[in-house]
Parts: structure tokens; C-alpha cells; sequence
């Protein structure tokens, strides 16, 4: 069965000589794997850069329910970036993203509303002419909804701080798996999207306590290989 449908291209792995193993996200089936062979050549090599790693393509597959490995009828680009391959800050964060979305999904069933968030995510980070350091850290937030672990109340008094197992606020703080009085107040300004001015330091320990948070609550949520980078670009 032939199906037409959207993608992002979360990982490019090389398989024999010429060929490829695509894992991507695609818009009408989910989380899917193909094999693309003869595309490692000298001949074929403009083909290869269709299946770098954040690319949006137009697909159609030989669709079949329950094989791990399909292929390929036809493929094109669906939308060309205009200032992420070219931006040190703007591809550091987007390849941060990426990792955490190739991190966060495992047998995915279609979800389109979730399929057009991240691609709107990424054009929106592309076009962005305004500051950009904390833009990473609003798209992890609004990812956890659609991951079903979002964060639920608010910091203040009365809770001051944040069971990271529980995810929500609370007026009792344990040795481990709570954050403290001022590592909540700034996870819940993010949570609620208050007004929020970091720095280089509150930005890393920030985005430490989320990264750590989705490891919490996704199962096999592996460490970030990217986050070095992202530090030291930010910094």
C-alpha cells in the first residue's frame, strides 16, 4: 500500500556501502524507519542531503502494518530552512530538540496535532529574529503536553517546592527528587509562562532540572550527547 505523508528526519544511519536506515516522525503514521539504498554514491550524493537529520520531507512509502523496515517510492523536500544550517546558536538548539524528540517517542501512533507542533516549532526557530537563548527551554515545556507528562501548579508560599516524581508543587521538601525554594520559583515561571530574565548560569541549571524531569517520567529517556555543545555555544 502506498501512502503520501509528511516528515521529519530524526536520524540518518549508514547501512552497507551505499545505502541508509532513516528513523523519522511522520505526520500520518508516526514514528517509522526506512531503508534508502544507493543514495551513498558520488552520483547520488545531492539524494544523501535530503536525509540529514531536522529536514522536512514530502514522502510516499510502500506501507506495511507491523514491518519494522520500509521503503522509500518517493521523496522530496518539503520546507528548505532559511537561517538554521547557517546559525551556530539557532542549529545547537535545534539539534538539542531533536535529540530530546528522538528521545521521547517509542512506537508512536499517528498524531498530527503533534506532528504540526514540531514542525511549527522548528520553522519558528528558524525564522526567530529575536533573541533565541531560552527558546529551547519553552519548547521542552510545551512538548511535555503532548508527552502527557506536563507539570501541574504553580510556586509560591505555601508550595515552595517541586516534587520532580509527583510533578507538581509542595510545601514538603525530601533529600531527593525535590528541587529547592529557588530552582522551583524558576521551573515554575517557565511552567506558567511568566516573565523571566536568565542568565548563563540559570539558564544551564534550568534546562538541567528539565532535562532531568523528562528522564524521570520517560522511560529509557537517555542522556543528551548535544548539551555539551549547546553549554558552551550559550555561554
Amino acid at each position: 500500500m502506498l501512502i503520501k505523508t509528511q516528515a521529519i528526519i530524526l536520524k540518518t544511519t549508514k547501512f552497507k556501502e551505499t545505502s541508509v536506515i532513516i528513523k523519522a516522525y511522520t505526520k500520518s503514521k508516526g514514528l517509522l524507519s526506512f531503508i534508502v539504498n544507493g543514495v551513498r554514491t558520488e552520483k547520488n550524493s545531492n539524494k544523501a542531503v535530503l536525509f540529514q537529520a531536522l529536514n522536512f520531507l514530502d514522502i510516499i512509502i510502500y506501507y506495511k502494518e507491523n514491518k519494522n523496515l520500509l521503503y522509500l517510492k518517493e521523496y522530496k523536500f518539503n520546507t528548505l530552512y532559511q537561517d538554521i544550517p547557517f546559525n551556530i546558536i539557532k542549529s545547537s538548539i535545534a539539534t538539542l530538540m531533536l535529540e530530546v524528540i528522538e528521545h521521547s517517542l517509542s512506537e508512536e501512533e499517528e498524531n498530527e496535532e503533534l506532528y504540526d507542533f514540531i514542525k511549527n516549532s522548528f520553522l519558528r526557530l528558524d525564522l526567530e529574529k529575536n533573541s533565541i537563548a531560552d527558546f529551547h527551554l519553552y519548547f521542552l515545556i510545551d512538548f511535555m503536553f503532548f508527552k502527557g507528562i506536563q507539570a501541574q501548579g504553580k510556586h509560591s508560599s505555601e508550595t515552595p517546592y517541586f516534587n520532580m516524581q509527583e510533578g507538581n508543587f509542595t510545601n514538603q521538601s525530601f533529600r531527593h527528587g525535590f528541587l529547592d525554594n529557588e530552582s522551583s520559583a524558576l521551573f515554575s515561571k517557565i511552567l506558567n509562562k511568566e516573565t523571566i530574565i536568565l542568565n548563563k548560569t540559570t539558564r544551564k541549571k534550568l534546562l538541567s532540572n528539565i532535562l532531568l524531569y523528562y528522564k524521570i517520567h520517560i522511560e529509557g529517556f537517555r542522556k543528551i550527547k548535544s548539551l555539551d555543545i549547546l553549554q558552551v555555544v550559550l555561554s
